[in-house]
């Protein structure tokens, strides 16, 4: 199945476009901020260790591409 990732700064509209995207190609979406962390409403939200998360999303960065003018 083919993804589509969404990248951006903090209030550029990433979740707004992925809730039209996934309505209109009727596909699901992700949002990071829920997979990575885990809200509790009477206490502190809890970061999740990286092995919650894969078993959660898994991810393969192995066809990660960066722009030849990253500096990561």
């Amino acid at each position: 199945m083919a993804k589509i990732y969404i990248i951006g700064s903090v209030g550029s509209g990433k979740t707004t476009l992925a809730k039209r995207l996934s309505k209109e190609l009727n596909i699901l979406y992700y949002e990071l901020d829920s997979v990575t962390w885990e809200y509790h409403p009477h206490g502190p939200d809890r970061r999740r260790s990286p092995e919650e998360v894969q078993s959660i999303f898994p991810v393969s960065y192995t066809h990660l591409t960066l722009p030849t003018n990253s500096r990561v």
